[in-house]
Formats: structure tokens, sequence, C-alpha cells
């Protein structure tokens, strides 16, 4: 299960006896506030995908709508994770070695190369999501059904601060005790660190 925005505003709705176009809309963009305060709050299970990537000439192919790479693997022979990220320089330097392992890889305007090239083929890349843009519909979002009482009761707060003061737009601010409650649960989807960085040599 997981949360729909429409969902979501109209148990807000509901609460605050208020069913008009223009609060809906008000509602709609601080459940979108809400999105990316979360987006920063940490790297959510549910932020979280992996997906096999064709690789030519070391480039990767196109990854649409993400926001930070977390590792590249190919299952067998190397495993690259964010520490492994190289700069330009760097890069000119591990090819120039020579090789077919990679060692690490670039990220330019969303191009992600190994360095050394290795032969084509595909990798597994797993990626913390970029901004998702939500509508008032019964679409599921990315967010696990446990989320809904963290958005119902930010939503809550914000209208009526903004029913108190009348500002352009009520400040946004994500429950403390929800949020801490929620990280105990993602803890236990949060991967183990690559073990190999951490043994003593």
């Amino acid at each position: 299960m997981a949360v729909k925005v429409k969902n979501v505003l109209n148990a807000v709705q509901a609460r605050v006896h208020d069913n008009s176009t223009q609060t809906r809309g008000r509602m709609l963009s601080w459940f979108m506030d809400i999105v990316e305060l979360l987006a920063i709050e940490r790297s959510w299970y549910c932020l979280i995908k992996s997906t096999p990537v064709a690789t030519t000439d070391g480039v990767l192919a196109t990854i649409n709508n993400y926001e930070q790479i977390l590792s590249i693997t190919d299952d067998s022979t190397y495993f690259l994770d964010t520490g492994d990220r190289l700069t330009l320089e760097e890069a000119f330097k591990v090819n120039a070695k020579g090789g077919s392992t990679p060692v690490g890889f670039t990220e330019l305007d969303g191009v992600i190369t190994l360095a050394p090239v290795p032969g084509d083929g595909q990798v597994s890349v797993t990626y913390k999501r970029g901004q998702q843009v939500y509508l008032d519909d019964d679409i599921d979002t990315i967010w696990p059904s446990n989320f809904k009482p963290l958005f119902v009761r930010t939503i809550l707060t914000a209208f009526y601060e903004f029913d108190t003061d009348q500002r352009l737009i009520g400040s946004v601010a994500l429950d403390s005790t929800i949020i801490n409650i929620l990280k105990r649960w993602d803890n236990q989807f949060q991967p183990m660190p690559k073990m190999s960085k951490y043994l003593r040599k």
C-alpha cells in the first residue's frame, strides 16, 4: 500500500471543514513541500531504486530522474559506490594506466562513465530518485502508507498557521516524533556498508 495524494487531501479537508478548490490547491503545494523536505532528510528506502543499465564504451545508458548514484556493480568483478566517484583528472590518470576492471566513475551532466573503460555489457545501478511531482489524483506515490500520518499532520499544521495569520504560504515543518518513528522503520531496509572498505589490511 502506498500514500495517495487524493486520500491525504481528502483526510485533511474533512478535518478542517474547508472544501474549497483554493484550499485544496494550497494543500497540494504543501504536499509537494513535504516530499522535498523528506528527500532532504535522508535517503529513505522508498527513494532508492536499483535497475540494470547497459554500458557502451564505459558510458552508462541514460538513467531518468535520479538525484545521486549510490552504487554500480556488474555483480561479479567490481562494486563501486559514492566514494569511488572520480574527478575528470583522476579518471584520465586511471585510464592511462589501462586495465578493464573499473575502479571508479565520473558523472558529468548526467553522463556516467566508468574508469578504466570495461567492455560493453550491463551493470546494476542503485540510485536515489530525483524529485517526484504529484497531482491531486488516485495514483500511488512512492511513499509507503505509514507515511500518511506525517503528510496529514504536517498539512493540517500548515493550514492552521495559514488560517491564523493569512500569510501567502503556510510554513511546513516535519513532525519530529513521527519522523523518528519512520526512521526506525526505515533503518531495517538500509544497506550495510561495503565491508572491504572497513576491513583492516
